[in-house]
């Protein structure tokens, strides 16, 4: 491995013969890993190693087709520069607050045979590596790409196949599936990002950041263990826009990002989606407050119609101390008063309300409503306008149901608009983040990961949900905020299976900026008085996040810390009682603890040393 030398730089720029196959390297910062390009005969490659033996990324190809121009294969290295850097920014909201993380680079022109060029750009941190292509001009379109990524074939792997195209998805909501990367999916469907993979020497994570509004959300069609960009479905939105990805003023592509560390607890704690994302926009965050919400729909379908219910939630919120109640679908067909009364009503309460809205639009046809108010940018912020006056602190938007790229010009549109009007924004029925939290902070949360509301559509959803829920740290919340609306206590159509400390525990174990609890009144205030506190207490800001055990897919124990304060949760995800050893971690003064007896009740008290871990089946503890 070496760098451009300048007699090889020479030979290239004279158009003489190369060499069949030359390598370029980027190392890390801490000199843990090394991306290598390889040009081998005109096309190019890549790999990501260890310093100590690991092969994170076998040698993957590189290339993207655009409409006037093809960087696929006859290419020639013609130049490089290198270059340190540093990710240095503050979240409002995320695993970790604030972000401060040295990288190095190195930048590579890149020529065809018909002497166009681009760059490619390859950076390295100290817990992985990312790549995009850039352009010198602007205007143009990518039709498709030979980018891929190709895991080593033995290690396991937790991945998501895409949703049928139906009514109400795409959503990223199907299970995420174990088997060996290779193993080909169970429908044959493209997988979607992100996707896990590991073993006991290292562990990998794929992803993509920062599309911009200027590309598509892509998904990935495997071949054994190679792993290939691809283009959005046609069908995708009813049909409506293309798959290909029009550049416009922005001439470069997304980020493609792979973390890669010899544990999966690097994993669990990147920063990566938002590290290679442009930076915060918004001029003025001052106003942007996370929190916790009461939420009706779960519990009750039809209670958004009813001004009353409404208010009930409204007062249990003002009760925890919680910040928001947020009024979900047909509230403006609602009996007994308006929306505009309701936020009045929750002013005097110290609570502020979130509101429901349809994306669509003719890309679905979800007939919930208010719709036809989000999409055409005049009539969005005409709306938005009424809701600032009203008092309205943010919006929940729904039913996207397509990664093309209008629909994620979209995205981006809504959170500009949003932040003129100091709107927070809740993405439901929508794309995997992305790293938009960083670059729009008023990004709070997003869906597209099969939560809660399942307990009440999807057959079965009770026996999955409890290994999910190990899964979900590692995977889906990996990659950023996720509305999981979590902890629930009441049985519905699938009656839950977890115990009631393993519900509690998700509060800590899933990481999001507006924390939606989403059970009934009722069922909050039949809680012991402790477990009630805990749920008026638990942050949704963490400065710190570290794994201390886990096994995906059986249980996972970590720690997040707010200010000087720590939060220690664990779940079962298995049938069986699991007894951990936890080593000498410290985390200061942890007085309470919330778990389980051996019948699998809830009980509550003083916390002891966080040494010996008993989990019931499908139980949870949390210590605090």
């Amino acid at each position: 491995m070496q760098r451009i030398a300048p007699l090889l730089l020479f030979i290239l720029l004279l158009g003489c013969a190369a060499p069949e196959s030359i390598d370029f390297s980027t190392t890390s910062p801490d000199g843990r890993l090394v991306a290598t390009l390889i040009n081998r005969g005109g096309i190019l490659h890549y790999t990501l190693t260890g310093n100590e033996g690991q092969t994170y990324l076998d040698t993957s190809r590189l290339g993207i087709i655009l409409r006037d121009r093809q960087f696929v294969d006859n290419l020639e290295l013609i130049d490089s520069e290198e270059r340190q850097g540093r990710s240095a920014y503050t979240l409002t909201t995320g695993k970790q607050r604030r972000v401060d993380k040295p990288y190095r680079e190195t930048r590579y022109a890149v020529r065809n045979a018909a002497g166009q060029r681009m760059q490619l750009e390859i950076r390295v941190y100290d817990d992985g590596m990312g790549y995009r292509y850039v352009f010198p001009d602007s205007n143009l379109v990518v039709v498709s790409e030979r980018s891929e990524f190709v895991l080593p074939p033995t290690l396991t792997a937790w991945r998501q196949e895409n949703d049928s195209i139906t009514t109400y998805s795409p959503a990223y909501e199907r299970y995420f599936n174990k088997s060996v990367v290779s193993a080909p999916m169970e429908r044959g469907e493209s997988i979607v990002f992100p996707v896990f993979a590991y073993d006991d020497e290292r562990a990998v994570l794929l992803h993509e950041s920062a599309p911009e509004g200027q590309y598509f959300g892509a998904n990935l069609v495997q071949d054994g263990n190679r792993y290939r960009i691809n283009t959005p479905r046609p069908a995708e939105a009813n049909g409506l826009h293309d798959t290909v990805a029009a550049l416009g003023s922005v001439p470069y592509t997304p980020w493609r990002i792979i973390v890669a560390g010899p544990t999966p607890a690097t994993v669990l704690q990147t920063t990566l989606p938002t590290d290679f994302s442009p930076r915060n926009r918004l001029a003025n965050t001052g106003w942007i407050q996370p929190g916790r919400a009461a939420w009706s729909w779960w519990s009750d379908n039809d209670s958004p119609q009813d001004f009353k219910k409404q208010q009930r939630f409204i007062d249990f919120a003002a009760e925890q101390g919680w910040e928001y109640s947020l009024v979900d679908a047909n509230w403006n067909v609602m009996k007994g008063g308006t929306l505009e009364e309701l936020a009045a009503y929750a002013k005097t309460k110290g609570v502020k309300l979130l509101a429901w809205y349809n994306s669509g639009g003719p890309h679905n046809d979800v007939p919930e409503m208010p719709r036809d108010r989000m999409l055409d940018p005049a009539v969005r912020r005409a709306e938005m306008q009424k809701l600032r006056n009203m008092g309205i602190a943010g919006i929940k938007v729904d039913f996207f149901q397509s990664d093309k790229q209008a629909i994620m010009n979209q995205y981006i549109g809504i959170l500009e608009d949003a932040a003129d009007y100091k709107l927070l924004i809740n993405f439901h029925g929508c794309t995997v983040p992305r790293g938009l939290r960083r670059t729009y902070p008023n990004l709070m949360t997003m869906e597209a990961v099969s939560g809660a509301e399942c307990y009440i559509f999807r057959e079965n959803y009770e026996q999955r949900a409890p290994a999910q829920n190990t899964v979900l740290p590692f995977t889906r919340n990996a990659v950023g905020p996720m509305d999981f609306t979590p902890v629930t206590f009441t049985k519905l159509a699938n009656p839950r299976i977890t115990t009631d400390a393993h519900e509690l525990a998700l509060a800590v174990i899933f990481e999001s900026g507006i924390q939606h609890f989403a059970d009934d009144v009722d069922a909050y205030r039949a809680l012991p008085e402790l477990a009630r506190r805990y749920l008026a207490e638990v942050p949704t800001v963490w400065d710190e996040i570290r794994l201390i055990d886990a096994v995906p897919g059986e249980y996972v124990v970590l720690a997040r810390r707010n200010g000087e304060r720590w939060y220690v949760a664990a779940i079962n995800g298995t049938g069986e009682p699991i007894t951990l050893q936890i080593d000498d971690h410290k985390f200061g003064e942890l007085t309470s603890f919330i778990g389980d007896d051996e019948l699998g009740e809830l009980v509550v008290g003083e916390a002891a040393a966080v040494q010996t871990l008993e989990l019931q089946p499908y139980g949870g503890a949390i210590w605090y």
